[in-house]
């Protein structure tokens, strides 16, 4: 199955695959469909058109409701998200670590380490699981052992603080120009993504003033908490208030 593409053709499909999963069910048997970044979609009007038989509830989620899409979900109930617990932070990271076979210490009686993931739950972000997820990323990253807390410390306390914070680390460690370069890219590209393929033909090619002293896989693993992977093959910058942080450290203006 290859999805559509153009945004007319994805609402003919939406609208069939509303069809299919309310086919033959009865009321006691719900169907759940979730929209993920649902305000980012075009023409929101769109969705007043489309019938929901009872069977369906449908979850969105979006920073907003904009104004125009009101009467498209009325009737409707809305849920505000509150930030993470301490004990949901600590165990996004945990999971988040563990995915890449490393982990903090979280024993205070740790002479020469202490308990790293106390100190990350100190900074004043922490419900916030695009900012433990950067964190952890950034970890994942550093890789002296013995200097991970001392590093945990100087960690800034906000998002925006934070991202700065990795660009300036990545820009040395892989070449400032060819950091800037690849994430300019990607910005300004269409829907902030493009294909994987095409974007490293195009950096191997790209008139850099100074060559990288990288290559694109080991400085995208430096940069997951700036790319991410959308459609198999594709590199998108997801994030509104990453893409913020690009723009303002590189003087961009989304197209």
């Amino acid at each position: 199955y290859v999805p559509p593409t153009e945004f007319v053709q994805l609402k003919t499909e939406f609208s069939k695959m509303v069809g299919m999963a309310a086919k033959g069910r009865t009321t006691p048997e719900k169907v759940l469909i979730m929209v993920d970044g649902w305000d980012k979609v075009p023409e929101l009007d769109w969705m007043q058109d489309q019938v929901f038989p009872p069977v369906i509830t449908l979850l969105l989620s979006c920073k907003a409701i904009p104004a125009s899409a009101h009467a498209a979900l009325a009737p409707r109930r809305e849920f505000m998200l509150p930030l993470l617990t301490l004990d949901e932070g600590e165990k996004l990271v945990r999971r988040y670590l563990l995915g890449f076979n490393k982990k903090l210490c979280e024993d205070p009686n740790n002479g020469l380490l202490g308990n790293q993931l106390a100190l990350l739950m100190e900074k004043d972000s922490r419900g916030s699981p695009l900012f433990l997820r950067a964190c952890a990323s950034e970890l994942v990253c550093f890789g002296v052992f013995e200097k991970v807390t001392e590093h945990l410390k100087n960690i800034p306390h906000s998002l925006p603080a934070l991202l700065n914070f990795v660009l300036e680390r990545v820009e040395k460690e892989h070449g400032a120009e060819f950091v800037q370069t690849v994430l300019a890219t990607l910005l300004l590209s269409p829907d902030r993504s493009m294909a994987e393929s095409d974007g490293v033909a195009m950096w191997a090619r790209y008139p850099f003033a100074q060559p990288p002293t990288s290559d694109f896989a080991r400085l995208f693993s430096h940069l997951r908490a700036f790319i991410s992977s959308g459609a198999p093959g594709t590199l998108t910058i997801g994030s509104d208030a990453v893409a913020e942080a690009i723009a303002l450290r590189y003087g961009l203006e989304e197209q």
